[in-house]
């Protein structure tokens, strides 16, 4: 499965099953998800220690509409 299969089979289409069936669990596995996008966006291995934050961040910056970066 490549990444882009990836994105679209598990953290599109699973975690958008796990969004409707358990709003309380959906937090934390969709900024999990934001952060993994994040791995995929900088040059850092994805085992790079310590760079959860920036991460999150990098995604939300370049994924996201504006108005969520205040957030």
């Amino acid at each position: 499965m490549t990444l882009v299969e990836f994105i679209q089979n598990v953290l599109i289409t699973k975690i958008g099953d796990i969004v409707g069936q358990h709003k309380y669990l959906s937090y934390g596995v969709v900024s999990q998800g934001i952060e993994l996008l994040g791995a995929c966006l900088d040059e850092h291995e994805f085992s790079k220690k310590h760079e959860s934050r920036s991460r999150f961040d990098l995604a939300i910056k370049t994924l996201f509409n504006k108005g969520y970066q205040e957030f």
